[in-house]
């Protein structure tokens, strides 16, 4: 028995040998089924053994590379090559690979890390500080690939937008709109040919917002929604208005609406709605698309779908590649597995409605997300839905 243990531990010993310096994966990764056979070269190059019932394979994204497909007779992502794309510094990254099915469905998920030799990074901003409703900073010789800016609550470190510039100066007086909330910014130079991407810098200051948000109120009588044309208490008018679905998304039915009321029958219609109870909101907004007013109170509407438009009024249907039940579907996997690290980001349950407000007004209102995440995200998106989402992602 003494000698099967000692050989036993002689050969995972041999085994252990053979693996590359750095090369580690984890077990049961996000609760699934393992990847057989992951193995990572001195390289850096990933490799696994095709897995029963996939049919393709997801690289999930991260601060210095970005996420992609591979085929499943191909089995391979070249995982420094990707860390080099991304101007990453010297350090130990984790890649974290799919299987899915048919169904985008993923049936396997393994870990496994690489120890990469990157560039040096670039120095810092410094001098922070705002100017009104901008950000500035002294310009830093070495950011030949512009800056990074990164703009959140400052008393609670929720993000509000995020963007890059290659002047040493970013205008965010169009995400700056609770006058009740306080703002702050972040800024790095980005990683280039010549540097990986500096450490953050901070802002030591904060500013509050531009608007108090006030009460809108909206009435239903019949087919019609109206509601009073809001005034702020500095007296400033709304530009316009957003309608939405607070219940059931899947139904268009939102639009941006001017004056005073709106026929929601035409809505629901345009929108090719089934007969059902649907229930809206309303919010008020500036010209910069900023909103000025609180989320009114609720209204349930109920529609009968015989009442259609003619065929020649009706809007045109979508083409195949991209319909929003499999794009939704997706778009939502790939949230979770680029979100990973944030359990409940906004983004996780989407709606199909008004993409690129929604997540600006989900994602301003509380939920921190972080902000390579939002930055690399439309890199992430394959096929038809990157032109879709493409409004959505620029603006995270």
């Amino acid at each position: 028995m003494k000698r099967r243990i000692l050989a036993f531990l002689a050969a995972l010993c041999l085994v252990l040998g053979l693996l590359p310096a750095g090369a580690l994966t984890a077990l049961a990764a996000d609760g699934l089924p393992d990847l057989t056979n992951l193995r990572i070269s001195a390289e850096g190059v990933i490799t696994w053994d095709s897995y029963p019932g996939a049919a393709r394979y997801y690289l999930s994204g991260g601060e210095y590379w970005s996420g992609g497909w591979a085929s499943d007779t191909e089995c391979r992502f070249d995982f420094a090559q990707r860390l080099r794309d991304g101007y990453a510094p010297s350090g130990t990254f984790t890649a974290r690979i799919y299987a899915e099915n048919d169904d985008y469905e993923e049936v396997a998920c393994s870990e496994i890390t690489y120890t990469h030799t990157g560039l040096e990074r670039h120095p810092a901003p410094a001098n922070l500080h705002w100017d009104g409703y901008t950000c500035r900073w002294d310009p830093v010789e070495e950011a030949d690939n512009g800056y990074y800016v990164y703009v959140y609550r400052s008393d609670t470190d929720d993000y509000i937008t995020s963007a890059n510039t290659e002047k040493p100066y970013y205008d965010a007086s169009g995400s700056l709109q609770h006058k009740d909330w306080n703002y702050s910014f972040r800024v790095q130079v980005n990683g280039s040919e010549t540097g990986a991407s500096s450490e953050y810098a901070e802002c030591g200051a904060s500013i509050p917002g531009r608007f108090t948000l006030g009460d809108l109120t909206i009435s239903l009588s019949g087919d019609t929604l109206s509601w009073t044309p809001y005034v702020d208490t500095e007296g400033n008018e709304a530009y316009r208005y957003y309608v939405y679905q607070s219940d059931n998304p899947e139904y268009l039915g939102s639009s941006y609406l001017f004056g005073g009321s709106t026929d929601l029958r035409k809505l629901l219609q345009m929108s090719d709605a089934p007969s059902g109870t649907y229930k809206y909101c309303l919010e008020a907004e500036c010209r910069e698309g900023l909103e000025v007013s609180d989320v009114s109170n609720e209204v349930t509407y109920e529609y009968t779908a015989e009442d259609r438009l003619s065929d020649a009024r009706r809007l045109p249907e979508l083409p195949v590649p991209v319909q929003f039940g499999r794009l939704q579907q997706r778009f939502a996997h790939l949230h979770r597995r680029r979100f990973d690290p944030v359990p409940h980001h906004p983004l996780g349950a989407l709606p199909g409605q008004g993409t690129a407000r929604v997540l600006r007004r989900r994602g301003a209102r509380g939920r921190r997300v972080p902000e390579a995440d939002r930055r690399q995200l439309h890199r992430h998106l394959p096929g038809p839905e990157r032109g879709f989402f493409a409004e959505a992602a620029d603006g995270l």
